[in-house]
């Protein structure tokens, strides 16, 4: 994700955001007049659209940030530094020290798979991986996380305690499935398997749309996502189901609904919506209930 915020005193901010996933574009309330003392709205128009790169090839981020030229706003990601250090230090890069080998799991190639109905469940799709990722799902690999949907897909972490190695595995809502190693992403031994017995998605989908949404999603469409982990406060693992508006309209907030993995019992929900003058571009805490009793406000501390 991408996006800004143009603050001028007196006014409301003009705010864009460029999301990936799901890739959309929220402009609603982008005013470019904003920037009329800096540059004449058209330079900057053309990376505003979605999608990556402007018609010329340019990121559309950086073509943003040149547009405006300001001086400092390229970020380069460690993970390509790992992939290929040399070509950095041949352009200029220095190295100034060493960290531990990563050792990464050989893992087998993408593949595709027949799946035998549209919308399989996490589980569903979990056998179907399996046969592909048997080392990966055996002692002394835990499963760890899920997360996806019906609609989109699944994805699955796990974790070896011994070396520290994480391998997110997925099955796309098409077939392709695949899975890469995440490298060493904790301390040895800090990872809490999942309980073999935890609830399906498909299950834990009846017990979310069972529920009274609140009044400011009552009329709207909604869309679903599911995370199953592992909560040290209050302990046990959970699903968390992300519900929001398909209409991505600005005052809908997002709600979050958290159940037991194991009982299916709803522990607490959550409503998030858009802060107010400067904060209008962040998600905040609003309202809770707590085992399906009343909405109450959240009091910030």
């Amino acid at each position: 994700m991408w996006s800004f915020a143009a603050i001028r005193p007196g006014n409301p901010p003009s705010l864009f955001i460029h999301s990936w996933y799901p890739l959309r574009v929220e402009r609603d309330q982008l005013d470019l007049s904003v920037f009329g003392d800096i540059v004449d709205g058209s330079m900057i128009e053309p990376y505003l659209a979605e999608g990556p790169n402007a018609p010329d090839g340019t990121p559309r981020a950086y073509g943003f940030a040149e547009a405006l030229g300001l001086p400092a706003f390229r970020w380069l990601s460690p993970r390509l530094v790992d992939v290929d250090p040399e070509h950095f230090l041949k352009h200029g890069g220095q190295r100034i020290g060493r960290k531990p080998p990563d050792m990464r799991s050989v893992l087998p190639p993408p593949t595709k798979h027949t799946l035998p109905k549209s919308g399989v469940s996490a589980r569903e799709a979990f056998a179907l991986l399996q046969p592909l990722l048997t080392p990966w799902f055996q002692p002394p690999w835990v499963l760890n996380q899920v997360s996806g949907s019906d609609l989109q897909g699944w994805e699955f972490n796990t974790f070896n305690p011994k070396t520290g190695e994480a391998i997110l595995t997925y099955l796309f809502e098409n077939g392709n499935a695949g899975c890469r190693s995440l490298g060493r992403q904790a301390s040895l031994g800090s990872a809490r398997a999942l309980p073999e017995s935890w609830l399906d998605s498909s299950a834990v989908l009846r017990i979310a749309r069972a529920l009274e949404p609140p009044p400011e999603l009552a009329s709207e469409t909604l869309s679903r996502c599911l995370h199953l982990h592992w909560r040290v406060n209050p302990g046990g693992a959970r699903w968390q189901v992300t519900v929001s508006a398909t209409s991505h309209k600005h005052e809908c907030p997002t709600w979050w609904i958290e159940i037991n993995a194991l009982t299916g019992a709803v522990v607490r929900e959550q409503l998030d919506r858009r802060g107010a003058g400067e904060s209008s571009w962040i998600m905040m805490p609003w309202r809770e209930r707590l085992a399906g009793g009343q909405w109450q406000d959240i009091v910030k501390t």
